[in-house]
Formats: C-alpha cells, sequence, structure tokens
C-alpha cells in the first residue's frame, strides 16, 4: 500500500527545493549539483565506507566514490533519497554552479 501522506510529503519537499533554486537565480543560467563535500562529510558522520553506503542504497561503489569527489548533475529522487538517508533536508546537499562561469573556467 503507498503511503499517499508521506509521497505528498515528499512531492511538497521536492517542490520546495526547486522553487527555492529556481528564485536564487532567476536571470542566470544555473545548474544544481550534489554537493560532493556535503556528501563527504556526511557519509564520514553516518560512519559508512563508500562500499556499505553503495550496498545498503542498491547503487554502484563507483557512482558513491565519483559523488564523494565531484559536485555531480543528479535526479532530484536521487538527491532527495541521500538526503533521506543522511537525515538533512535537500537543499543542504545541493551547490549552486552559474553555467557561464563554469564554461568559462573548462574553456
Amino acid at each position: 500500500m503507498i503511503d499517499v501522506l508521506a509521497l505528498s510529503h515528499k512531492q511538497g519537499l521536492i517542490n520546495a527545493t526547486v522553487e527555492h533554486i529556481s528564485v536564487k537565480k532567476i536571470k542566470d543560467k544555473v545548474r544544481a549539483l550534489l554537493d560532493h563535500k556535503k556528501f563527504a562529510e556526511e557519509l564520514k558522520k553516518l560512519g559508512k565506507t563508500q562500499e556499505e553506503f553503495a550496498e545498503e542504497n542498491d547503487i554502484s561503489d563507483r557512482y558513491v566514490r565519483n559523488l564523494e569527489t565531484t559536485d555531480k548533475n543528479i535526479s532530484i529522487s536521487m538527491a532527495y533519497s541521500i538526503s533521506q538517508v543522511f537525515g538533512v533536508m535537500i537543499e543542504d546537499m545541493i551547490v549552486l554552479v552559474d553555467e557561464d562561469e563554469d564554461d568559462e573556467a573548462n574553456s
């Protein structure tokens, strides 16, 4: 049986986060990425290895290594799931990157 209240709460949090991110920089092109430093910090607080975290959350350990070493563009549902495992708000796991500055840095 689907828990409709939990599902609507989850959707509300996702909508609030998207609104928060989109209001922050309306004119600029911004990407919302998973903050790898925050991910590493929260993983350490849990006392889990990358392999344990990967196995317990049904994702590859290679993917977890990537999440811990570089800011990643991930789905909102994955970001939400990770934030729930860590017991933090989803917006605490997100870093905003100005696409124009990011493009210049990579040129």
